[in-house]
């Protein structure tokens, strides 16, 4: 096993080119492809449209959808008020 170690200077030093400097190292290949139109893996564009929308019905009558009770639509009016306020 000890003689092993002293053959060992790749293990210890590693290649040859990592002492070089650095214009003589390897040049890392381009493996970068033009992708498919139709590869499936690929994220299609999306458009999202937002539209936001005035209501012109009254708020009370959302108020009076809501409950159904009339002390209901005085506790809803009165806790509305308060924040008016």
């Amino acid at each position: 096993m000890p003689d092993k170690i002293d053959n060992a200077a790749l293990w210890f030093e590693g290649p040859q080119f990592l002492r070089e400097s650095e214009i003589n190292c390897p040049r890392q290949p381009d493996l970068r492809q033009p992708l498919a139109t139709d590869d499936p893996e690929v994220k299609k564009k999306t458009t999202t449209i937002c539209a936001a929308v005035e209501s012109s019905v009254h708020y009370l009558h959302g108020l009076l959808s809501r409950c159904s009770a009339y002390k209901a639509i005085q506790r809803c009016t009165a806790w509305l008020l308060r924040f008016k306020q």
